[in-house]
Parts: C-alpha cells; sequence; structure tokens
C-alpha cells in the first residue's frame, strides 16, 4: 500500500511540471529530476534521517516571473517542511 501511494504521490508531482524531484524513502533521498545544488541535497537528507522521514517526494514548481517554489508531498510533517524551507532558503 506504502508504494501505491508513493507512486501516486510522484505522478502528482510530475504533473506540476517541477524543476527539480527529490524521492523520499526509508530515511534516504534520491533526485528523480533536475539539478540540485549539492550542499541543499545534503541539508535535506540530513533533516530528513534526523526527522524520520519514510517516505514522500520534495519538489520546487518554477512560477511564471519569479523563483522556483519549494513544495513537499502530504506526507512529509509541518516541522520537517519548515525546515526544508529554511535551508532552500540559503540555497535557492
Amino acid at each position: 500500500m506504502k508504494k501505491i501511494i508513493g507512486t501516486l504521490e510522484l505522478f502528482f508531482c510530475l504533473l506540476q511540471w517541477p524543476v527539480f524531484i527529490i524521492k523520499i524513502g526509508n530515511g534516504k533521498t534520491k533526485i528523480i529530476k533536475g539539478n540540485v545544488k549539492y550542499g541543499f541535497m545534503t541539508a535535506c537528507e540530513e533533516i530528513i534521517q534526523r526527522n524520520g522521514g519514510d517516505s514522500g517526494c520534495i519538489y520546487a514548481v518554477r512560477r511564471p516571473y519569479d523563483k522556483p517554489v519549494l513544495k513537499v508531498s502530504h506526507s512529509v510533517p509541518a516541522d520537517v517542511l519548515q525546515q526544508l524551507r529554511n535551508v532552500w532558503a540559503q540555497y535557492a
């Protein structure tokens, strides 16, 4: 069941034309699409491992005439989202 939900979340991410997608699985992160700065990727992995994230997606969506906006799937807790946004502000 978790695999089906993870696949649906990834599909939903792809529908929004993301700049990049990072998949979260078993406390690890993997780049699915796009390029991500090494420092941002390392910080994301540390946050996920520290907070015990086990599934979901982190992605950025480009808005017209503006910087990309960081988004996450619904399975990522709000406190983890805030930590990821803080790191995103440093590397965006």
